[in-house]
């Protein structure tokens, strides 16, 4: 990969906000662990999520190494345009009601095939203790 092209990889990352996602999950991650590692030692916390973020980056980047440097170009001038960067500001938004309206669909799915599941267990139970194998009358032995 040349050096061009991880430039514009890094380039889209941070106009695609990839980069400040990378930063808040460490971020978030920072929050999380500083009641373990005390004030003390969130200073050294904060070095190691500032690298994890950057280290995130660099990992994620290599799946852009399937685009080429045309494309990436091309995909840099899209996000430094106006309706690029309308886009770019309008998708966090977009990405979490995607994701509630995905987690209440999950939510909605689970309970049907856990109701399936119980209605069908209950079924099976019901076969088993109706069924031919079952003495009903101890007397008939």
């Amino acid at each position: 990969m040349t050096e061009n092209k991880k430039g514009l990889i890094l380039k889209v990352q941070e106009l695609s906000g990839s980069t400040q996602l990378a930063q808040a999950l460490m971020a978030k991650l920072l929050e999380l662990l500083e009641p373990v590692f005390g004030v003390s030692g969130t200073a050294t916390l904060a070095g190691k999520v500032s690298g994890g973020a950057a280290r995130i980056v660099e990992a994620t980047g290599v799946v852009y190494d399937a685009l080429t440097e045309e494309e990436l170009t091309a995909m840099v001038a899209y996000h430094e345009s106006e309706h690029g960067k309308s886009a770019t500001a309008k998708m966090p938004a977009i990405m979490q009601q995607a994701m509630e309206i995905g987690r209440q669909m999950g939510q909605a799915l689970a309970e049907e095939l856990f109701e399936e599941a119980s209605e069908r267990r209950e079924s099976s139970l019901h076969r088993a203790v109706t069924g031919p194998l079952f003495i009903q009358n101890p007397a008939d032995a």
